[in-house]
C-alpha cells in the first residue's frame, strides 16, 4: 500500500522504493501502535507526506523546458503550476494533504476523513477555507 501510494504521487518506481524504505525505517524507531488512529491511515498519511515533500524539494531545482511552438499553452501550464506551488507553499501540511486527496486523488469526503484522521466535517471546513482564500488570493 505504501509503495503504491508513493508511486501514484512520484511516478517513479525507484523513488517510490526509496520512500518505502525511509518510511519503514522511521516507523521502526518511533511508531507507537497505541497512539495511531489507524495503522493503515497512518501509513497512508506518511506515504503521502513523504511523496509531497519529495516533490516540493525537487521543484526547487527544476528548470523550465524550452518554449514549445505554441507558447500560449506553455504559459497557461506554467501559470497553473506557479499558482499551485504558491498556494501549497502557504498552507499547512494538513491542508496540502487534504487538497491533494480531493483534487488529485479524487477521494470522497469519507475517504479523506479516514486517511487524514479528521471528521468529514473537519475535512470540509479545511477545504472550504482553503478554497475561499484561494479564490480571493488571500492566502497568508
Amino acid at each position: 500500500m505504501v509503495f503504491r501510494r508513493c508511486l501514484s504521487i512520484l511516478r517513479n518506481e525507484d523513488e517510490a522504493q526509496d520512500g518505502v524504505q525511509e518510511i519503514f525505517t522511521k516507523l521502526a524507531g518511533s511508531f507507537d501502535i497505541t497512539r495511531a488512529e489507524s495503522p493503515t491511515a497512518y501509513l497512508w498519511r506518511m506515504a503521502t507526506n513523504y511523496s509531497l515533500n519529495r516533490l516540493k524539494r525537487e521543484r526547487r531545482s527544476v528548470t523550465l523546458p524550452p518554449d514549445p511552438l505554441d507558447s500560449s499553452d506553455m504559459e497557461r501550464d506554467v501559470d497553473g503550476k506557479v499558482l499551485v506551488e504558491m498556494l501549497f507553499s502557504r498552507v499547512s501540511p494538513r491542508t496540502r494533504e487534504l487538497a491533494w486527496y480531493r483534487w488529485v486523488d479524487g477521494l470522497t469526503w469519507d475517504e479523506m476523513a479516514l486517511a487524514s484522521g479528521l471528521s468529514v466535517s473537519g475535512v470540509r471546513k479545511h477545504l472550504a477555507q482553503f478554497v475561499a482564500k484561494a479564490r480571493k488570493k488571500e492566502l497568508p
